[in-house]
């Protein structure tokens, strides 16, 4: 609906019924990643933010990277996860910003990064429950929702996400993290380094995030809509 409502339909909202995207809830539970952890060496020691998505410049990846430089000092421990697929994106590898962003990190000279590529579908769950924080950096109206955030909430993760419209939903509608504004590296790294500091006040309940965002919700929304007409 938030999205709605900054779009031009916003002059139909009366006409407007808000359904959930369709998610398999049953899919994505917390479970142990100590073997995951390894793979990746991400240690119990460290405390990572993770990213999962397609790496293109509408997910403000660059920003995250900024706030990973400010973060250096303030969380020693830190590793920042970047995860999916940096060449066979939608819009064809000329879409991939993977090269500028290593650039970037080299720049930096950041060490604390891991480009992890696709992740299989079998390891969502681990890579998920091994995550401090999720964070969502995206920066403008591509992005309309963002179900990666809700995936990680059922397992069990907090979420930093961008506050524009759609995005922000999901923690808006949980309270499950914060909001950071876009294009901003600081405001994404205090948003960060808040729930490290305060990570049981934004854990995810997870009967709470199926009430909201299930399946049976999405059914249940379709069918009240349908049988309103």
């Amino acid at each position: 609906m938030e999205y709605a409502i900054h779009s031009y339909i916003r002059k139909f909202l009366h006409k407007t019924i808000e359904v959930p995207p369709p998610l398999d809830d049953s899919r994505f539970k917390k479970v142990g990643s100590e073997k995951f952890r390894k793979k990746y060496n991400f240690d119990k020691k460290y405390f990572v933010a993770g990213f999962l998505g397609r790496i293109t410049y509408e997910k403000g990846l660059m920003h995250l990277i900024g706030a990973a430089k400010i973060l250096e000092a303030k969380i020693p421990n830190m590793k920042l996860a970047i995860a999916g697929e940096g060449v066979q994106v939608a819009g064809g590898k000329s879409e991939s910003i993977v090269p500028k962003l290593k650039e970037k990190i080299k720049n930096l000279g950041l060490k604390n990064i891991i480009f992890t590529g696709k992740i299989p579908d079998a390891e969502l769950n681990e890579f998920f429950s091994s995550l401090g924080v999720f964070v969502l950096p995206s920066i403008n109206r591509l992005e309309s929702f963002g179900m990666v955030q809700v995936e990680a909430m059922l397992c069990g993760t907090p979420v930093v996400a961008s506050d524009i419209a759609g995005v922000s939903s999901v923690v808006k509608k949980t309270g499950f993290g914060l909001l950071a504004e876009p294009k901003n590296p600081q405001a994404l790294a205090d948003a960060i380094f808040s729930i490290y500091k305060n990570k049981k006040k934004f854990l995810p309940k997870r009967e709470d995030v199926i009430k909201i965002f299930g399946i049976k919700k999405t059914l249940n929304v379709y069918e009240k809509a349908f049988l309103s007409r």
